[in-house]
């Protein structure tokens, strides 16, 4: 899990709430059958969407991240905080 500055905290993979120790797949199939046992409102879907959207940018980007980071930065063997 990540923590923000502002006290949220949030997965690093998809980009939800913090939800460890359950996985992302166990948390996304909860969410949707939630979603599918009541109907939605257009904003309410319009959110969604929106949510959903964000958490792949969200993801594509901590892939993105991290693919830099193991290109350019090793661990310290000491402390093993990444180092440029």
């Amino acid at each position: 899990d990540l923590h923000c500055q502002c006290g949220y905290s949030f997965c690093r993979f998809c980009g939800q709430e913090a939800h460890t120790p359950l996985p992302c797949a166990l948390v996304s199939l909860w969410e949707h059958s939630v979603i599918d046992n009541r109907k939605l409102s257009e904003k309410e879907k319009a959110a969604q969407r929106r949510k959903k959207e964000m958490q792949q940018k969200m993801k594509k980007d901590a892939e993105e991240n991290e693919k830099w980071l193991l290109q350019r930065a090793k661990p310290c063997p000491k402390c093993l905080k990444w180092i440029e």
